[in-house]
């Protein structure tokens, strides 16, 4: 905080609530409209990243003199995909290739004015550097361990905890559940929100965030939604299925080096 001065420190007296915090916070604001960056402090954010917020963003009440997009839902056997496309042609090219591969198409497209939309970036979520560079002799730096790989992590696609978006917005739309308590779930209901509203929810994975792998608890007071969602983010952020089952069976592993090792060893002799 000795870098950064331009701030100002809120104290409030009660039980910890994520929603509430950051709701006070943006309401504190008495200044002009401004973007907002809702952000942990488990996150690492590159500048790049903070150029991206600002280009996916925009005010619900104030649009670009551009005429508008053609905005399409497209239902897939997969997953819910969002196009957007300048014109009729492109939008006709694009769903045909989706019927080449197989997907089986029902898009919905309506006409939608250019800007008036929320970002909700998917990032990028580290796994357990223990147990990545295990067979390593130390541990790298961390600027060496964000790199987006398989190995080292994977897209945090279940996350809403992160978003940009603008104040007026946020305000208008209501801002948090303050009934919520705990770990999780106002993030959700916010961006549940957003998809009911007008405004284009841009929803999409960023090379410049990063979640760093920490220690999760979920603890027993949380309600049974919370502490589900709490053990399956501990689950999912220790590593991959196959570095897992390495561990799983490490024993057996070490079991057949070890054999391995004494033939060796009686063939020399």
């Amino acid at each position: 905080a000795a870098n950064f001065r331009n701030f100002t420190f809120i104290q409030l007296n009660g039980e910890f609530s994520r929603g509430k915090g950051l709701d006070v916070g943006a309401r504190f604001w008495k200044g002009s409209n401004v973007l907002l960056f809702f952000c942990d402090v488990d996150i690492y954010f590159t500048s790049e990243f903070l150029n991206t917020c600002r280009l996916n963003a925009q005010p619900g009440g104030q649009l670009p003199p551009s005429p508008g997009v053609l905005f399409c839902t497209v239902l897939t056997i997969c997953s819910r995909i969002i196009l957007i496309f300048p014109n009729a042609r492109d939008r006709e090219n694009h769903l045909g290739r989706l019927f080449l591969w197989g997907c089986a198409v029902g898009p919905k497209c309506v006409f939608w004015p250019a800007g008036k939309k929320v970002f909700y970036p998917v990032l990028f979520s580290q796994y357990n550097p223990e147990i990545i560079y295990g067979h390593h002799d130390a541990v790298p730096p961390l600027e060496q361990q964000l790199v987006i790989k398989k190995e080292t992590g994977f897209w945090r696609d279940f996350g809403f905890g992160m978003t940009c978006q603008y104040r007026s917005d946020f305000i208008n739309i209501g801002g948090f559940d303050l009934d919520i308590r705990g770990w999780g779930g106002e993030d959700v209901h916010l961006y549940r929100k957003y998809l009911h509203s007008s405004l284009l929810v841009v929803r999409a994975p960023v090379r410049g965030l990063f979640h760093l792998w920490h220690e999760k608890r979920c603890v027993h007071e949380l309600t049974p939604e919370q502490y589900r969602m709490c053990m399956q983010s501990k689950a999912m952020n220790e590593a991959s299925h196959g570095q897992l089952g390495m561990l799983v069976f490490r024993q057996e592993i070490e079991a057949h080096l070890r054999k391995q090792k004494q033939r060796t060893s009686s063939k020399k002799t």
